[in-house]
């Protein structure tokens, strides 16, 4: 019975040390790696240790390009800056609580801010075409402006007017008919007679005009010596005809604008991921555990060590008596010899 106590009371005392050991070593290795997870990073392009990545999608992975550990009005804050292209959803950054020195951080609020991007810049034309009812400059230049509003594939500026590009040509004809008429005087003509005027003529602009009426003015006769001239006569004949010609039914008129143009390239966008700390509650029934424990394993040794010595005691007495029961049979040995 009591080889059976000391058996159970060393595979105890054997047992404890070990798993406390092991218990220790675990919480060791938790707290380094939260500590690792508060590192400042100084070099901002660098990534951050193992186990400290945040949640990202599927296809990309964003690192902050600063991590810091601050009171902010009287709260304990982590705070996680990235900075990113247009359109990432910073909610994918947002990372699960977790815990450093006894606080346990959450997910507080994310700041955003809009970072400027470049300018871009180029020379841009733009020719704008209007119709008119004349030719004439006043019409043409008083529906054009000096300058015009660009924007255009995010291009932005205003053009102004190259006077010397400035043309007006005709849009369209249509036809129209007149009549004309010319005079044409015959004289010295022996009488009134129309056999001597022309039925027809070409006229000053190449058409050909016809006979329409013709106005005879007599000459009366005169003396020339003994004799008496006959009289004479002058004709004037008058011709009409019609002639054709065409006139512009618009104008069609065009203009260059030209100037420089910006364009502003987007920007990144930072933002700020604030984590705030709480104190976790103190687990006493973990501490009452572990001294239950310690005072169990305490006692258990005690126990080894008041066993060990009796039976050290014990064992001791059985060898003394065992030790003097050889003497004494030797020495019964040895009178029996020499009494023989």
């Amino acid at each position: 019975m009591r080889k059976a106590a000391m058996s159970m009371a060393i595979v105890l005392l054997l047992t404890f040390p070990i798993t406390a050991y092991a218990e220790e070593g675990k919480t060791d290795a938790g707290a380094d790696q939260q500590i690792e997870q508060i590192t400042v990073l100084e070099d901002l392009s660098v990534d951050l240790p193992a186990g400290n990545e945040p949640n990202v999608g599927a296809a990309t992975v964003h690192y902050p390009i600063s991590v810091e550990e601050k009171r902010l009005n009287g709260r304990n804050v982590v705070a996680k800056t990235y900075e990113l292209p247009e359109g990432v959803d910073p909610e994918q950054l947002v990372e699960d609580d977790f815990e450093i020195d006894g606080f346990l951080y959450s997910r507080s609020e994310i700041l955003r801010q809009e970072l400027p991007g470049e300018t871009e810049s180029k020379l841009a034309y733009t020719t704008v075409s209007f119709r008119t009812d004349s030719d004439k400059s006043g019409e043409v230049m008083g529906k054009l402006t000096p300058v015009m509003d660009y924007e255009e594939d995010g291009y932005v500026g205003q053009l102004e007017l190259d006077y010397a590009s400035v043309s007006t040509s005709v849009e369209g004809t249509k036809s129209y008919s007149y009549a004309i008429q010319e005079s044409k005087e015959y004289t010295n003509l022996d009488r009134n007679d129309l056999s001597y005027i022309p039925k027809s003529i070409t006229g000053k602009n190449g058409q050909t005009l016809q006979l329409s009426d013709v106005n005879w003015t007599p000459l009366g006769g005169s003396m020339r010596g003994d004799s008496i001239l006959p009289p004479a006569y002058t004709a004037t004949a008058i011709y009409c005809g019609t002639a054709t010609g065409s006139s512009a039914t618009g104008y069609l008129s065009s203009a260059v604008y030209k100037g420089i143009v910006t364009k502003k390239l987007s920007g990144k966008v930072q933002y700020t991921i604030l984590y705030e700390g709480t104190k976790i509650p103190t687990d006493w029934g973990s501490y009452a555990l572990i001294g239950f424990l310690c005072l169990l394993g305490a006692g258990v040794l005690v126990l080894l060590i008041i066993f060990g010595r009796k039976l050290i005691r014990e064992m001791t007495v059985r060898h003394n008596r065992k030790v003097m029961e050889q003497k004494r049979a030797e020495s019964r040995a040895g009178g029996d010899y020499h009494d023989i």
